[in-house]
């Protein structure tokens, strides 16, 4: 089974917040200081492309745990799991990397918080907000 990034960020903001919650805990030790934009960019533009030429050279797998890892003559053997899935793969070449963790609500947002009317955002990524009557010539 392979995942979007939009199926997979849909099928998280489906489950209820105490899953999401222990999921995002669960995992949270993953996280990592700096990220580089610039190379996020490019491998998404792989990605594109291979969505466009409807080639798939490459594979990310995203929320998946990787059993087992052998070399083969010809690369690397996985066992993964994605859902309760369990697959093996073979591969020229494999990096494992993890996720990073934002924390908008702390730094960039932060002055915003009298408006917020909730705690996190809408599917549509939206913040749900009072309206000022006063600033938006409300009457």
């Amino acid at each position: 089974m392979r995942f979007s990034i939009s199926a997979f960020t849909s099928d998280m903001y489906n489950r209820p917040k105490a899953v999401r919650e222990a999921f995002l805990t669960e995992y949270a030790h993953t996280n990592y200081a700096v990220v580089d934009g610039d190379l996020i960019d490019q491998i998404y533009g792989v990605f594109y492309e291979q969505d466009v030429t409807g080639t798939e050279p490459h594979r990310l797998w995203r929320n998946t745990q990787v059993h087992s890892a052998l070399a083969v003559d010809d690369g690397v053997e996985l066992t993964l799991s994605q859902r309760g899935d369990v697959s093996l793969q073979r591969y020229d070449l494999v990096i494992l990397a993890t996720g990073y963790t934002r924390r908008l609500d702390d730094t960039i947002l932060s002055d915003l918080a009298p408006w917020l009317t909730a705690d996190e955002a809408e599917r549509s990524y939206q913040l749900p907000r009072r309206m000022c009557a006063k600033c938006c010539d409300i009457v």
